[in-house]
């Protein structure tokens, strides 16, 4: 499978109505690069650890490049937790008070069409980036 491509990324993320305009200046640099900070992970299969892991990851680079405009604290107890929950995925469905297919479908925001193929075991990362950057963002 071919990496998503910048444009078609910015294009997707831009396009997404929960992406603000300050929210994609911030952040558009890093979703551009999402296929080279996510290279591991491009052609995997997406599944709940694996999503938590990747959410981590980004989180991870967003705070380092200051991308979020968090203060100190807050992008260190964002990263805490999202620290806590990759290697501990119960305390999140246990916050949330849902199960893991619980959280996939009602709290990550996938797309219909990304619902679907998640349910049929075919959606991969490389996917999301193509078509949802923006839900990878915590």
């Amino acid at each position: 499978m071919v990496s998503p491509d910048r444009e078609t990324i910015l294009a997707a993320f831009r396009q997404d109505p929960a992406v603000g305009s300050e929210r994609f200046i911030q952040l558009k640099e890093i979703a551009a690069r999402l296929p080279e900070i996510l290279a591991d992970y491009l052609e995997q299969e997406v599944t709940p650890r694996r999503f938590l892991e990747v959410w981590y990851l980004v989180c991870q680079v967003a705070v380092q490049e200051d991308a979020c405009k968090l203060e100190a604290a807050a992008a260190s107890d964002a990263l805490a937790t999202l620290n806590a929950w990759r290697q501990n995925p119960t305390l999140v469905y246990e916050y949330l008070h849902t199960t893991e297919t619980g959280f996939m479908f009602e709290h990550v925001g996938f797309t219909e069409a990304l619902k679907q193929r998640f349910r049929e075991g075919r959606l991969t990362f490389a996917d999301v980036i193509r078509e949802q950057p923006r839900i990878l963002f915590f």
